[in-house]
């Protein structure tokens, strides 16, 4: 009887050992998934977003200061707009199409004021040089957010994407702002140009730029991916944790 007893309670610990699920905010569950159950490009993502993802919505991992950033910082505040990005349906060509056209506006930053002009609200402010900046102000002040915020810009953006607002198409780059974000069929060049011409519109265009920045950060995530997978293919008892789902603190 005893011994019975003593093999239930064994059997009741393996199990307990083996699955583990933890609460992420009010509706996250992380579980643990072995690395030989995923085939290369499920592991792959998932290794990205374990590498990538922020604590939580309100730590203020990124950087907004009014000035250009480095490289480190902008590599930062770039896998910072990655994962949130991702969890909101955006593909991933289409986030480096941005990431691209961030860095020549901005250096992606969300802190910073249009060079040259004054810091009124009339000029280019954050992350995309939002022109007039007093209407990203105007918005986040209505949800009282934080317009230096780069979740506050992104969730912006974001909103802006989804009801093609600020989207004009051209010729030769003819798809709705809520098409672009789901893109994964066209090139990361052509997307950037896309970008730039129909949402960016600036006076001069400097599309090379813009795509050699934008294919930079593609090899860059592709890389810092690639390196954690070759990490867990390393350790044969290695495993992922997933977080299933988030919640956004702020109505889409």
């Amino acid at each position: 009887m005893l011994s019975k007893l003593i093999a239930k309670i064994a059997l009741t610990i393996v199990v307990i050992a083996t699955v583990t699920i933890t609460a992420y905010g009010a509706e996250d569950e992380t579980q643990k998934l072995n690395t030989e159950q995923l085939n290369n490009e499920t592991m792959q993502e998932l290794v990205l977003e374990q590498v990538i993802r922020p604590i939580d919505e309100n730590d203020h991992v990124y950087v907004s200061i009014d000035r250009r950033l480095n490289d480190a910082e902008m590599q930062t505040n770039a896998k910072y707009i990655y994962y949130y990005l991702k969890e909101w349906g955006w593909s991933s060509n289409a986030i480096y199409a941005v990431l691209g056209n961030m860095e020549f506006e901005s250096t992606i930053n969300p802190g910073i004021h249009q060079e040259g002009c004054s810091k009124s609200g009339s000029f280019g402010y954050g992350i995309v040089q939002w022109t007039p900046a007093r209407k990203l102000w105007k918005w986040a002040d209505k949800k009282c957010l934080d317009r230096n915020s780069l979740y506050t810009q992104i969730v912006y953006l974001n909103q802006m994407a989804k009801s093609n607002e600020g989207w004009i198409a051209h010729k030769g780059h003819y798809q709705s702002f809520s098409e672009f974000i789901i893109d994964n069929e066209h090139s990361v060049a052509w997307l950037t140009e896309s970008f730039e011409r129909n949402y960016e519109r600036p006076r001069h265009r400097t599309t090379s730029t813009r795509v050699k920045n934008a294919e930079k950060w593609e090899n860059y995530f592709n890389e810092l991916a690639m390196a954690n997978a070759e990490e867990v293919h390393d350790n044969p008892c290695a495993t992922i944790v997933y977080v299933a789902s988030t919640s956004e603190i702020v109505e889409q």
